[in-house]
């Protein structure tokens, strides 16, 4: 497969009024790379990443993962394509209160064949356990900020994505929380991991995070301070 896991032309995303959310002439991303989405309050970065995850409706342009186009799926395909290749970490978390910490983890599993449930579930428990969550089995409105996230974090993971999307995901936690997390973002956790890391993009206003990226770009007022900087 070609080494270029993403490959965005002419990406352009408008508000009902007419106003530009996003504007990325050309962004890149290689197999395996980790890439910081970085720029103040409000400059379009959480609209970009969501772009990319096909989730943004009336998005323009080209936004092509392993030479697929996104935006040119009908609405059902590209909802298939983002389950089986990408995985999201959003700045909310976005769990399920009512659920303990394995059942969150492995919520995709009742959206799958009944096949391949048992074997997610499975998944789900195992990065639980990698994440430092074994035995959490109490509701998740029980644990902490940094507990959540790591297991929205295995949630994002369990059905083993290619593709790994972050929204803020060190926002509120402390230093030593959010350290320890960036280095579960970062891991390859799987049974694979010999192989090249999962791609990873990260939305973030966290220097300590940017820093471990292999790249960074920088949005202002939804266009891209400096376009040279989405080559890969």
């Amino acid at each position: 497969m070609d080494e270029l896991m993403l490959q965005v032309r002419g990406l352009c995303v408008r508000s009902e009024q007419g106003r530009v959310l996003v504007e990325v002439p050309r962004l890149s991303l290689r197999r395996g790379e980790a890439l910081g989405i970085a720029g103040a309050s409000g400059a379009g970065k959480s609209t970009l990443l969501f772009a990319l995850a096909g989730l943004v409706p009336g998005a323009r342009g080209q936004i092509c993962w392993q030479g697929q186009d996104l935006l040119a799926m009908p609405a059902r395909r590209r909802a298939a394509f983002r389950a089986d290749h990408i995985g999201l970490v959003f700045q909310d978390h976005m769990l399920f209160e009512e659920l303990d910490a394995p059942a969150n983890a492995a919520i995709q599993a009742g959206f799958r064949p009944r096949a391949e449930r048992a074997a997610l579930r499975a998944e789900g428990g195992r990065l639980l356990a990698a994440l430092g969550l074994a035995g959490k089995g109490a509701d998740v409105a029980r644990l902490s900020g940094g507990e959540r996230q790591r297991v929205a974090v295995a949630r994002a993971l369990a059905h083993r994505p290619p593709v790994l999307l972050a929204d803020e995901p060190t926002a509120s936690l402390d230093a030593a929380t959010a350290e320890a997390l960036t280095g579960d973002l970062l891991a390859d956790t799987g049974p694979d991991r010999g192989r090249a890391r999962r791609s990873l993009i990260v939305v973030s206003h966290d220097p300590a995070l940017l820093a471990r990226m292999d790249r960074v770009i920088r949005l202002d007022h939804g266009r891209m301070i400096d376009p040279a900087e989405a080559a890969a």
